[in-house]
């Protein structure tokens, strides 16, 4: 009886929010939904960057409001009422968790009342908040997590203890657009993710902790240009000295010949102890502009499609490669084998429907992918890895491991999701 009711326990999780929406957070239950409408085909030209500020989020909504069914016009009113019908937004939210081991039983207890705020200072400019207070008394661990995933808290680790074991920390997330829908550039902190898998992706997925962020975007019916400037935080080999002077420079390119395929390809450049204006050129080849100076940096490559070819249904698929050691291969001989892929099939229901969507797909990460030294000696920060604030900056799988992945939701109930 007492292990039913710990696993009854553990499955319900209690858990309380009162929502606000806020664009700069990237588990904002409109992000979700915007997946859905996106598979249904709803909509079928996002920019692969997220977060989206609200000149984009605005467009997006509009669209649903007009072409989808009584049930997705009534979501996206409500969303839309919330970020644009006021500019600042109050709420809480509450958390229990609980591990049960051989030895010991691990709780934890948050109490977090959070503050957003969607600000609309002229038709081009937009600012956007979430600042939270969270009281508990333990911070997340992998004991107190699913396996292979990480804490949705951007809370670092500092002292604040109020009486016993209680602590209080702060959470603050912000970003500032100026813009259009078609052509923005946003400047924030905060988490990213890089489609089309936007949960755990191996791209830049919005597990990893915030981090300072400098987006530019060109979006079209037929084609967009995307370009990051991630500021990130570099740790030795050990993974416990955190430093600074570490960037993620990365830009893309989505074709869209038909509303059913997208294809895109990814040039990402990962370095430190310096900041190198050359990664800021738009459309240029980061990997032979740092042939100037002999190749100091690591370049990864990727590329990723999707194929939608009825309504509801959706391939993806998507690679990263660094450092393949394509002669090697080819001469059959030893190679390190720096590859990760993701490929997926999802099927949404067209129109609002008890059952919402199905997805499946398999990641893989090669032995040595996202493992890049730059320097040997244990002591100095590696400004080479592919990883932030001591985790992995894509997929939170480890190196040399793989991952069956299949998620269903339900919604018996309007407002009412089972994941």
């Amino acid at each position: 009886m007492k292990k039913i009711l710990y696993t009854v326990l553990f499955v319900v999780a209690f858990c309380v929010n009162s929502y606000a929406q806020a664009p700069v957070d990237l588990f904002d239950p409109f992000y979700e939904d915007l997946s859905m409408w996106e598979g249904s085909g709803l909509i079928n030209d996002t920019p692969s960057i997220r977060p989206y500020p609200l000149q984009e989020i605005e467009r997006l909504l509009q669209m649903v409001m007009e072409k989808g069914d009584a049930g997705q016009r009534r979501r996206a009113g409500e969303y839309y009422k919330r970020f644009f019908g006021r500019a600042f937004h109050f709420g809480g939210k509450t958390e229990f968790n609980f591990a049960q081991q051989a030895n010991k039983n691990e709780q934890q207890f948050f109490i977090t009342p959070f503050a957003k705020m969607n600000y609309r200072i002229s038709k081009m400019l937009t600012v956007a908040a979430y600042v939270s207070f969270s009281l508990f008394n333990k911070l997340d661990n992998s004991s107190l997590l699913p396996a292979a995933s990480y804490s949705s808290k951007d809370i670092a680790e500092d002292h604040g203890t109020i009486v016993g074991k209680w602590r209080m920390l702060p959470m603050f997330n912000s970003s500032v657009t100026f813009g259009t829908a078609a052509s923005y550039i946003t400047a924030g902190l905060g988490r990213t993710s890089y489609g089309p898998f936007h949960n755990s992706g191996i791209f830049i997925s919005r597990d990893a902790f915030h981090a300072g962020q400098f987006i530019f975007t060109v979006n079209k019916t037929k084609w967009a240009y995307n370009q990051v400037l991630l500021l990130l935080s570099a740790t030795d080999k050990g993974g416990y000295n955190f430093a600074p002077n570490k960037f993620l420079a990365s830009h893309s390119l989505d074709i869209r010949p038909f509303p059913w395929l997208t294809f895109s390809i990814i040039d990402s450049m990962v370095y430190g102890g310096r900041f190198e204006p050359i990664y800021l050129i738009p459309f240029s080849a980061f990997f032979l502009g740092q042939s100037i100076y002999q190749f100091p940096d690591n370049t990864v490559l990727g590329m990723s499609c999707t194929v939608k070819p009825i309504r509801g249904l959706r391939f993806d698929s998507a690679l990263y490669v660094d450092d393949l050691g394509l002669t090697e291969i080819i001469k059959f001989q030893s190679a390190l084998w720096r590859l990760a892929g993701e490929f997926g099939v999802s099927y949404t229901m067209p129109n609002t429907h008890w059952f919402s969507f199905v997805d499946l797909n398999y990641t893989l990460v090669m032995p040595y992918m996202y493992t890049h030294v730059d320097d040997h000696n244990q002591n100095k920060p590696n400004y080479q890895n592919y990883t932030h604030h001591g985790a992995p900056l894509g997929t939170n799988l480890d190196p040399n491991s793989d991952r069956i992945y299949l998620k269903l939701k339900f919604r018996p109930l309007y407002g009412f999701d089972i994941d």
